[in-house]
């Protein structure tokens, strides 16, 4: 009986010691679930963007921010529209010349190729195949797969992933840490900008976990990107990913084996190098076109409100399936309705506590479930300055489970933003900050935040923590459910049993973070060896910091 109480009295005055750091934050526990809730519910179909649940979500959004008394973020309007297209593109014919003689490649079977072009018939003729190794030009890691190489007009393949990632080397890139070369939008973007007109990752099983049938499955759907007619970012004519079995049979053609030129290919200094084979595919291509919106509002600062910190989050979910039987609705409760209602109380919290000196800009953003695109349109096409944007802070499935001592920040250990996180949460907070445990699973680039950070702007994430006040409450075990059964599903629904006072103290200490930056002089930069410092350092010298 004695150790009950000791316990309880333990686990009173941890919660107390954090009650008081936030008593004076306008955040509500209760407010959030009754949003969640809303969010959540069937009326809003599943928030699919250019439906009518996306009608229902940003004028949702927006009246609450009007109500709070956030004024619009574009000039007298709260939205800004995106431009998306949803792409359906089928190859035709794959033909593979080997010089004297020629194969044709099975398009269900053999390889996987889309484009994110919307011209109706899209061909590529005798195109030289390229083995570029990781396609990584990053000059912070003293690597250049493409050094020497022309690829005009060719078709580069690539493998997965990033040299450190594959064995945990540590000398190279990040070791296990997942970095930006990793990511296949990089890998196609850097081909684009080396002029080749094809890219294909390969499909290596030493890489990925994912089958090949499902990879190819995701590659050939009818997907959604930013219309490629009202953005300034170029795209490759072709794009896709191709099993090892075929990729074996082009480096047999050239007298190589594919898992020695690998290996090769994992050495700091390896040269690319031309096989002796060409393709030549023809794609029809079908193309739907569609706007979508971002919500945004603005709380001017009171002595530099030429400079913004950003809160973030995504409204949008998967919308309805009706080839289900029974729920046929994502509901998306905590993926993402809880980061909307979390911005919506962040800014609740700023109104009620008078505007800081540097503006606080909330942004809901649309089509992040289909690649950041909403975010990635803005950062394209920013209303705000890129050079005077602070930081950016976003919220993703937030904790709905109970309180923690400790926050989880992605992207801690990255830039000048750690000196606000420790000061915020560490010091005013009385909380734990510690790193994320799992670098390997590349959740950095996988967020709205990361459209930012590849413009130069430093981002972070609080991803709620584990160290739980409630002794009967296994976190991990938590989010393993939620990944295994709810995350993606229509079984991420609302219950009267979520618990909304972790993701309170979560939404304080981000309130606090924000807080702390918008009334600093300073303007945090990368640390050194960032992959996105140049980018930043080119924003200071343009407005005169240091």
């Amino acid at each position: 009986m004695k150790h009950i109480v000791a316990k309880a009295l333990t686990f009173f005055m941890a919660i107390t010691s954090i009650s008081v750091a936030q008593d004076n934050v306008d955040v509500s526990a209760d407010r959030m679930r009754e949003n969640v809730k809303t969010l959540s519910s069937d009326y809003f179909e599943g928030r699919a963007p250019s439906t009518m649940g996306e009608t229902k979500t940003i004028n949702f959004i927006k009246e609450k921010l009007e109500n709070m008394g956030v004024e619009p973020g574009n000039g007298d309007s709260y939205f800004q529209g995106v431009e998306l297209v949803k792409i359906k593109a089928t190859a035709s014919e794959v033909k593979i010349n080997y010089g004297t003689d020629s194969e044709v490649f099975d398009a269900s079977k053999d390889i996987a190729i889309t484009t994110k072009l919307t011209d109706k018939n899209i061909s590529l003729s005798g195109s030289e195949f390229v083995f570029v190794g990781f396609g990584a030009v990053a000059p912070e890691y003293e690597w250049d797969d493409y050094q020497g190489l022309d690829v005009k007009g060719k078709t580069v393949l690539i493998l997965d992933q990033d040299p450190g990632f594959i064995y945990g080397d540590e000398s190279l890139f990040k070791g296990k840490g997942v970095t930006y070369y990793a990511r296949s939008s990089y890998k196609y973007e850097e081909a684009q900008r080396q002029g080749a007109a094809m890219a294909l990752i390969i499909h290596d099983k030493d890489f990925t976990g994912a089958s090949w049938s499902r990879m190819q499955s995701f590659t050939n759907r009818a997907a959604l990107s930013l219309d490629p007619e009202k953005i300034l970012a170029e795209n490759l004519l072709m794009q896709g990913r191709i099993p090892v079995p075929s990729v074996q049979k082009l480096f047999e053609k050239a007298g190589l084996d594919y898992q020695q030129e690998k290996n090769k290919a994992l050495v700091r200094g390896f040269k690319g190098y031309a096989l002796n084979a060409e393709i030549s595919v023809s794609l029809d291509v079908d193309a739907e076109r569609s706007v979508s919106q971002n919500v945004i509002g603005i709380i001017p600062g009171t002595e530099r409100p030429d400079e913004y910190v950003f809160y973030l989050a995504h409204w949008d979910h998967l919308g309805t399936d009706k080839s289900l039987s029974g729920d046929q609705i994502y509901n998306g409760a905590r993926d993402n309705a809880s980061g909307v209602a979390g911005i919506l109380e962040i800014a609740q919290a700023h109104m009620s506590a008078g505007a800081p000196k540097r503006s606080i800009v909330i942004l809901a953003v649309t089509a992040e479930e289909s690649g950041l695109l909403g975010s990635y349109y803005y950062a394209l096409n920013p209303i705000f300055p890129l050079n005077k944007t602070v930081t950016t802070l976003n919220i993703d499935t937030m904790n709905i489970y109970g309180r923690t001592r400790d926050v989880w920040v992605l992207g801690l250990g990255d830039s000048e933003v750690d000196e606000f996180v420790y000061s915020a949460v560490r010091d005013k907070q009385k909380r734990d900050v510690t790193f994320f445990p799992h670098p390997e699973w590349g959740i950095e680039y996988r967020g709205d935040h990361f459209s930012f950070n590849r413009m130069g702007i430093p981002s972070i994430v609080v991803a709620g923590g584990y160290d739980t006040f409630d002794p009967n409450l296994d976190m991990d075990a938590k989010i393993n459910d939620y990944d295994a059964r709810k995350y993606h599903k229509v079984a991420d629904e609302f219950t009267d049993v979520l618990n909304f006072h972790g993701a309170a103290d979560d939404l304080v200490s981000m309130y606090l973070i924000g807080t702390d930056v918008a009334n600093s002089p300073k303007f945090p930069n990368w640390n050194e060896g960032m992959e996105f410092k140049h980018l930043r350092d080119t924003h200071m010298n343009e407005i005169g910091r240091d």
